[in-house]
């Protein structure tokens, strides 16, 4: 997995991932991304057609710097 931060698009979230683990900025705090949210955006994985590489998932999420996620924050 990459680590970074992210910009889930459809959910209006942001993401992180860290060696293995992902977390989503909800609340302000970073709780754990239990349902794979940012994996499945990232790998493309669509749950209807249990496909990976679809093309609308892999729209939903952008990746952005560290400094962008925090001006973020401030704004949720």
């Amino acid at each position: 997995m990459i680590n970074g931060y992210f910009y889930i698009n459809d959910l209006q979230l942001i993401g992180k991932t860290v060696n293995e683990s992902a977390y989503l900025y909800k609340n302000k705090n970073w709780v754990a991304d239990r349902d794979s949210i940012i994996h499945h955006r990232l790998s493309g994985y669509c749950s209807i057609t249990k496909t990976i590489g679809n093309p609308h998932m892999l729209v939903k999420i952008d990746e952005i710097t560290k400094d962008e996620a925090e001006r973020l924050m401030h704004l949720f």
